[in-house]
């Protein structure tokens, strides 16, 4: 939009109607389908140019006394490729309002997340939690560096919260932590030894994941809840608690769920149809789809 403003705006100015296909900006644009062809119809024309190898004003920032390569004249021109909207084509500027219109008052295009829903066999054998007489004594050793980041997070969250943030700034900020994970990884452990993972965006929301869980299910008139792991900051509670997660307008971002968590599903009640043989892990089984059921992946 902004090439099309600058040329109406001022249509007398060569360098606006004049774009370098080799430009990252002007790359990166041409990158998206049909956006060449956009410009074709607005008028551009796809042209190779001569461009001189040496950048401008390069004569003048050489020592007075300075020698060429040997046998070198000036610097032979090499043709690159622009996109020029003819000066013929700027008389009419009506066809560029309205395609600057068109552009602006068109709906955006959200792409949607392949959410690559995958079901997990999870090992046969369960894994037994290890006493503490089990496990070595370096498991409990606070080395030099985790000391210096537990001390680096209590400082950054006394500094934060002695702050005096305006909405504006604590949206800034949560906007910031938002900007570092664009995707996130979820797996659901299901009653049994079953795995259910999906892909979904950070900005996603958890009705979005109940809705997902909700759509891989057989039986849709099931009430479930999803558990956070333990561990997850940011809930205000302690790190080895499990709650259940009710929030359904929180971000996963907000949640502390990025970029991957593990969570735990239970249902409430019965399932209908369960068989009493084989414990939950049969009942889980009867309650996915059956073409998920179909696709079940050793978790390796």
């Amino acid at each position: 939009m902004k090439i099309l403003s600058n040329i109406i705006s001022h249509p007398e100015k060569d360098v606006y109607r004049r774009l370098r296909v080799s430009n990252r900006f002007v790359a990166d644009l041409l990158a998206v389908k049909y956006a060449e062809d956009f410009f074709k119809v607005c008028g551009f024309v796809r042209t190779s140019l001569p461009v001189s190898q040496n950048p401008p004003n390069v004569e003048a920032a050489l020592p007075p006394n300075s020698e060429t390569d040997e046998g070198s004249g000036p610097a032979a021109p090499m043709a690159e490729d622009f996109l020029i909207l003819p000066a013929s084509s700027t008389e009419d500027l009506t066809h560029l309002k309205s395609m600057l219109e068109l552009l602006e008052t068109a709906q955006p295009i959200v792409p949607l997340v392949f959410r690559d829903t995958t079901v997990l066999q999870a090992a046969g054998t369960r894994v037994r939690a290890l006493t503490r007489d089990e496990l070595p004594a370096d498991f409990f050793t606070v080395s030099r560096e985790d000391l210096r980041r537990l001390m680096d997070q209590q400082q950054k969250a006394m500094e934060e919260s002695g702050m005096l943030l305006t909405k504006a700034m604590r949206e800034r900020l949560k906007t910031r932590e938002r900007r570092l994970y664009r995707f996130v990884l979820i797996r659901i452990r299901l009653p049994g030894e079953l795995v259910l993972q999906g892909t979904f965006q950070a900005s996603e929301t958890l009705d979005d994941v109940r809705a997902w869980v909700l759509d891989c299910l057989d039986n849709q008139a099931v009430v479930f809840k999803l558990w956070s792991p333990p561990g997850v900051p940011g809930l205000g509670r302690s790190p080895t608690a499990r709650v259940a997660l009710e929030d359904g307008f929180a971000s996963l971002v907000d949640l502390g769920l990025a970029p991957c968590s593990l969570l735990t599903l239970s249902f409430e009640g019965d399932l209908p149809g369960s068989s009493s043989v084989g414990g939950s892990q049969t009942a889980m089984a009867a309650n996915l789809r059956p073409d998920l059921l179909d696709r079940v992946q050793p978790l390796s």
